[in-house]
């Protein structure tokens, strides 16, 4: 996805950016294969470990692949949440987090790490106030983003919250 290039006025009051269904699937894939794989070890059972093994993997992949179908089913279970005010994440069988004002961010930046599979982006978001620390999505494709894009998403919704004339419609008292 790109991001639109639209003047920062025209950005909607609030974007939900919910789990991308490539990125579900490609997970549920995978915890397909590892039920599969786990039904294989308790069919060609040799001792106690191998049937631990199996239902273990069984179990852990089993649930796994649920939570992939319900985001398939039910995509706002998984997702982002942009608005004027700050952002939040809405992670699955979690209560929902307050939203985190804008003007609470220092920066939004991408940032890379490095593992065995290569070298992974994520965005790195950097809290102005004091003994906070910082947060890391690891994982901006979820959203259907690559990481500069969505930074650069986030720094237009955050820059739109931070400039003068709005930041101080929000004190201005109610005129009689």
């Amino acid at each position: 996805m790109r991001v639109p290039s639209v003047a920062d006025d025209a950005l909607p009051e609030r974007l939900i950016l919910n789990a991308n269904r490539r990125d579900v699937l490609d997970t549920l894939f995978w915890s397909l294969a590892c039920v599969a794989i786990g039904i294989y070890i308790l069919h060609d059972v040799r001792g106690r470990a191998d049937a631990f093994v199996g239902w273990a993997l069984i179990l852990l992949c089993g649930f796994s692949g649920a939570m992939d179908v319900l985001r398939l089913i039910a995509p706002r279970l998984s997702a982002l949440e942009l608005t004027a005010d700050g952002f939040r994440t809405i992670e699955m069988l979690r209560p929902q987090p307050p939203i985190t004002p804008w003007p609470a961010i220092a920066t939004i930046d991408v940032y890379r790490w490095y593992t065995r599979l290569g070298p992974q982006d994520g965005i790195r978001i950097r809290y102005a106030l004091p003994g906070r620390r910082s947060r890391t999505l690891r994982r901006p494709r979820r959203y259907g983003y690559r990481a500069q894009a969505l930074a650069a998403l986030m720094n237009r919704f955050r820059q739109r919250a931070l400039k003068p004339s709005m930041r101080m419609a929000a004190f201005e008292p109610p005129r009689h």
